[in-house]
């Protein structure tokens, strides 16, 4: 995914996974995952979550939302965008 957001910085991925370990979960976000999806979802899902994620926010799978693991993204995310922000502020005291 990496390498996707470095060659295509405005890309939205959007992970799809079997089963969600909390660390794997918590990479993809620090690494800009805009959705993570399971396996097992509809095909009705699916294309929600496509254009939700194009639309703008992030997604989790419902049975996620309110639990450990979206307060984990919810705080990875937190900080990767608290690291942009000092990286953008260092770059505006350089120049």
């Amino acid at each position: 995914m990496e390498i996707v957001k470095k060659e295509f910085p405005q890309a939205k991925v959007i992970v799809m996974d079997l089963a969600p370990v909390q660390g794997d979960i918590i990479q993809y976000v620090k690494a800009g995952a805009f959705g993570f999806i399971l396996k097992d979802i509809t095909p009705k899902d699916f294309l929600i979550t496509i254009r939700s994620v194009a639309e703008g926010p992030k997604i989790l799978p419902p049975h996620l939302t309110g639990t450990l693991f979206s307060q984990i993204i919810e705080h990875a995310d937190q900080s990767r965008k608290n690291k942009a922000k000092r990286s953008c502020a260092d770059d505006q005291t350089r120049t």
